[in-house]
């Protein structure tokens, strides 16, 4: 055959039978290969691309590779294309790194190995491949983990932006929008800037990216300068975002018609919207759906809660703000969510990605509630930072729960007489909110209802106001610490609780607890960063959850004999704290109860029976002594259950070999170990608890033949890749 006149050939159409070539020509029979892949001949061109594969032409490795990647001319074969694309990388093919990236990352063909997969985007974005720019940059944007009070990152969102501007700057849409989502959120390096967000939202949006769309009506719909609203505009591009299938746009574009914000009102195209995005399983225009379509039916409603049937026939006022019907409710502000989360609790759909923050409305910055109006339905206006003043009629009766919650730059509201109960954090974060007087009619406050405000005056007999303090009528019972600047206290006798979130964030230094005392609830003086000693009283039984989490200057503690538990997060985050006496009764030590402390060394009392493998995680622990018949130490690790049972691990060795007999690995035992690096499991193991390597990865994790698929079963996927067989149960 005539390879060059072939290689000429606009669209070869013959099929190729058989072939008699040298290294000479592998890339002619490359050349014919591509050209019969892009006519659509695919078997032709399998069969060019393993000739030029056989002879090492890596562009032809990596050109049978996609062809086994995608099925095209051969059976789809995710191993196959991922053995070829590893040896094409091997030879230092750009392109096959990426696809092998890829691979790595979504698990297709191998095993999903995330670190493996950063290193090869890492190594072709360094080359300028802007979509592994862009992967890049989402590893270092999303590479961090939660936990139940604080988050433990490696995230770097500095690094994530050069990434992600690298990408942009090539043109790659998603990386855009992202540089989009920087500007509109003030997210580190960049500060808020709408005009530089606008800009790339629209660079996106010209190559249709449907979520830039979106996110360019929702700037619109809260104002481009940040007080007058463009409805107009917004719906224009929630609609373009709509017609491309985003359901996130068509609820927003259903509920544009359905309150005749940007178009005329029409309850039929609000239908047919919010039906589309239904389809998508929305799950807020599946409810707004059936509260339309239930209109006639009774229903149960939450006084204080915004039912979605409310909200599907709201009155819409000049200001945005949504009444019910009858005019008695307020219902909330705004079309567009303006909290963290939905009328459902959950995350709003729509919002900047969580990593990005969520923007506030930010149009309304006074306002009058209207006269009639007798409830503020829970979340009504919170996370509205913008707004200054709210004046209240007298018809109001209830506030509901964080109605006011995080309206950062709220100094006025005037409570009126008739007021009788204000819900959990209503007013919480309202850090510039000076005062309030809380009428005579007042009968029930939530919980952590004034967190933030400086002071409070109060003219009702249910509550009392006493050296910058909310107490109950009787007097047992201390509700919040005003924060006020004021830095210590002398609690008064006769006091037996203090509330959850009482004295939270405030710059309490010094305070004296009664001996009347008996219970101190959640998070009761967490985050006071200036506490620096705590005497509790024997009289205290009970210590709550998270009560001194993060309290970062707390030195000393002294604790209580008649304690039973340390709670879950007690301690968490008490990086000063390095030394505490646990009581003689305590029980049960809970979950992070000492996590990220600076203690170093610990005894166990004499009646311990339980402790949870991460109570001590990111300590600095060297030496725990035990006088527990339940526990006891031997080569820095808590054993229980007659030694069959390994709870914790606190040592910084490189290897670790379970002793043989032990038959559980208790849940978090290993976790945070992160000098490991070899990790020996016995054939005598029964049961491995959750997360027991949790932020651990030792390179080898040697296992008996006789439990490896018990182990393999029990470990997470990413463990997998660095399990190794032991030949034999003595090994």
């Amino acid at each position: 055959m005539n390879y060059q006149a072939a290689i000429q050939m606009s669209m070869p159409k013959k099929e190729l039978e058989s072939f008699d070539v040298n290294e000479s020509n592998a890339s002619n029979v490359l050349e014919i290969g591509i050209k019969h892949r892009d006519a659509g001949h695919y078997k032709e061109a399998v069969k060019c691309f393993e000739i030029a594969s056989n002879q090492g032409n890596v562009k032809g490795m990596y050109s049978l590779a996609l062809c086994y990647q995608n099925g095209e001319g051969v059976e789809k074969d995710e191993k196959k294309a991922f053995q070829l694309f590893l040896k094409a990388s091997d030879m230092g093919d750009e392109n096959a790194q990426f696809q092998l990236a890829e691979c790595y990352y979504y698990g297709k063909g191998t095993e999903m190995d995330g670190e493996r997969a950063q290193e090869l985007y890492l190594k072709t974005a360094n080359l300028g491949n802007k979509v592994a720019q862009f992967m890049v940059a989402c590893y270092f944007m999303y590479n961090h983990v939660s936990s139940f009070f604080a988050t433990i990152s490696r995230r770097d969102t500095v690094r994530a932006f050069n990434w992600f501007l690298k990408s942009a700057e090539q043109g790659y849409h998603p990386a855009q929008r992202r540089i989009g989502a920087f500007y509109e959120s003030g997210t580190d390096p960049c500060v808020r800037n709408l005009e530089k967000s606008q800009y790339w939202y629209l660079k996106a949006a010209e190559q249709g990216n449907g979520r830039a769309l979106f996110a360019l009506g929702r700037i619109y719909a809260n104002g481009i300068d940040e007080i007058t609203p463009d409805f107009s505009q917004a719906f224009k591009y929630y609609l373009m975002s709509a017609e491309k299938g985003l359901s996130v746009a068509q609820y927003r574009t259903g509920v544009c018609y359905l309150y005749g914000k940007g178009i005329a009102k029409d309850t039929e195209e609000a239908k047919n919207w919010l039906t589309l995005a239904a389809n998508q399983n929305h799950k807020m225009a599946k409810i707004m759906l059936d509260a339309m379509d239930n209109d006639g039916e009774e229903e149960q409603l939450d006084p204080l809660k915004a039912s979605y049937r409310e909200l599907a026939f709201a009155e819409i006022d000049e200001y945005g703000v949504l009444y019910s019907q009858d005019g008695k409710k307020l219902l909330r502000y705004s079309m567009e969510e303006s909290s963290p989360t939905g009328w459902d609790g959950e995350t709003n759909m729509g919002d900047i990605e969580p990593e990005f923050g969520n923007q506030k409305i930010q149009c309304l910055t006074n306002y009058a509630v209207k006269e009639g109006t007798e409830v503020i339905c829970d979340d009504a206006f919170s996370g509205c930072e913008a707004i200054n003043t709210i004046t209240l009629p007298k018809t109001i009766m209830q506030i509901g729960r964080r109605a006011f919650f995080d309206c950062v730059n709220l100094e006025t509201i005037g409570i009126q007489e008739g007021v009788q109960n204000i819900g959990d954090f209503a007013f919480k974060g309202c850090v510039n909110l000076q005062g309030i007087t809380l009428p005579s009619t007042i009968r029930w406050i939530g919980r952590d209802a004034f967190h933030g405000v400086q002071n409070i005056i109060s003219q009702t007999s249910e509550y009392i106001v006493m050296e910058d303090c909310l107490y109950s009528k009787d007097m047992k019972t201390l509700i919040c610490f005003f924060q006020n600047g004021r830095c210590d206290l002398d609690i008064p006798q006769g006091v037996e609780i203090i509330e959850e979130d009482a004295f939270e964030g405030s710059c309490i230094r010094e305070v004296v607890l009664p001996t009347s005392l008996k219970e101190i609830k959640d998070c009761a003086f967490s985050n006071c960063k200036q506490l620096h000693e705590i005497f509790i009283p024997q009289s205290v039984k009970k210590i709550g959850a998270a009560c001194f989490c993060a309290c970062t200057s707390l030195v000393s503690v002294h604790l209580p004999d008649n304690l039973l538990v340390i709670a879950v997060d007690l301690f968490y985050g008490c990086t000063s704290l390095n030394n505490i006496s646990i009581p003689n009764g305590v029980k049960e030590i809970c979950t992070r109860s000492f996590f990220n402390t600076n203690i170093k060394r610990l005894t166990f009392p004499p009646y311990l029976e339980k402790i949870h493998g991460d109570s001590l995680g990111h300590s600095p622990i060297t030496e725990i002594t035990s006088y527990s018949n339940n526990f006891f130490i031997k080569d820095k690790a808590v054993y229980g259950n007659n030694g069959k049972t390994i709870v914790l691990y606190y040592g910084k060795d490189e290897k670790f070999i379970v002793p043989d007999g032990v038959e559980e690995i208790a849940d978090f035992a290993f976790s945070y170990a992160y000098s490991i690096r070899e990790f020996t499991i016995p054939s005598s193991i029964k049961r491995i608890g959750k997360y027991v390597l949790d932020g651990t990865l030792p390179q080898k994790i040697l296992v008996p033949s006789s439990v490896i698929s018990m182990v393999r079963e029990s470990l997470p996927n990413y463990y997998l890749n660095n399990i190794f067989e032991l030949s034999n149960d003595s090994d």
